[in-house]
């Protein structure tokens, strides 16, 4: 049987299996073929504009309300010296608005997928770019890693509170004077194979997750509201020896919290109107 060359028609079994593969994508996963200004002809991803601005409202909050706001207000509190943590908490906040509507902006009138890659790569040369887009996947690996680590610590408290004891070497494996977690990266692959099934399914599973973690927050507002004292809780606002510089390093470190919102911009091409 003789090679097949560059540009050789593929064997019959073979385009009945790319056929296959191409029918078994969802629909928002389909390919175009577009031409640049050169007349250049390629192939690339076409989105089903399906995403309302309810939906990106719940996927921003999605990404934004997870393990961060759960996990640092007790360290919030920490370096603020107390009460001053909501002060930290409003100025990463105001931080995060400001910058969101930057990449409102840009997302507005570059409506395609790549977030701060594309936007650099536009304004600042594809160096800058690069060194973006490098940047983007330490900062997405370090939150995945970080927001899988607390489900597994969420996963085993569970399962302890309902009083099944789980072998904790599941989520505290010693090796090599490091602390891993073999549980972790199950949620990582759940979360892939959901986002795998197409936009609709993460759709779905983010408009739930949400709901629920935005239930549990008003639930914990409101018993914290049944306790209250003011004077009690509030004096003083900000410890003396903390100062505003506890404020300050309190709210860099819970501006971790609010990171995620930029991922909006990444499904501009599947957005009704961007």
């Amino acid at each position: 049987m003789e090679p097949l060359g560059v540009g050789a028609p593929a064997p019959e079994a073979s385009r009945n299996f790319l056929d296959q593969a191409a029918l078994r994508r969802p629909e928002s996963m389909q390919t175009e073929i577009s031409t640049d200004d050169d007349g250049n002809r390629e192939e690339r991803p076409k989105y089903i504009r399906e995403y309302s601005c309810f939906s990106l409202v719940l996927f921003g909050c999605g990404n934004t309300i997870g393990a961060g706001i759960f996990a640092y207000t007790g360290l919030a509190a920490e370096y603020a010296g107390g009460p001053a943590a909501y002060l930290a908490y409003i100025m990463a906040g105001f931080v995060s608005f400001l910058t969101a509507l930057v990449y409102a902006e840009f997302g507005a009138k570059y409506p395609k997928s790549g977030s701060s890659y594309l936007y650099s790569s536009i304004f600042q040369g594809e160096l800058m770019a690069w060194v973006v887009a490098w940047n983007l996947n330490l900062r997405y690996g370090a939150c995945a890693a970080t927001v899988s680590r607390a489900w597994a610590s969420y996963f085993m408290k569970f399962f302890e509170l309902c009083g099944v004891a789980l072998p904790k070497v599941l989520n505290n494996y010693a090796c090599c004077g490091f602390d891993f977690s073999i549980i972790a990266p199950l949620f990582l692959l759940l979360c892939c194979l959901i986002q795998n099934r197409g936009s609709d399914a993460s759709k779905k599973t983010n408009n739930f997750l949400t709901g629920l973690k935005i239930t549990i927050l008003f639930f914990i507002i409101g018993v914290s509201f049944c306790n209250f004292s003011y004077k009690k809780n509030f004096t003083p606002v900000i410890n003396p020896e903390k100062g505003f510089k506890g404020v300050m390093v309190a709210t860099c470190k819970v501006f971790f919290a609010y990171v995620g919102f930029d991922f909006i911009t990444t499904v501009s091409e599947e957005t009704i109107n961007p």
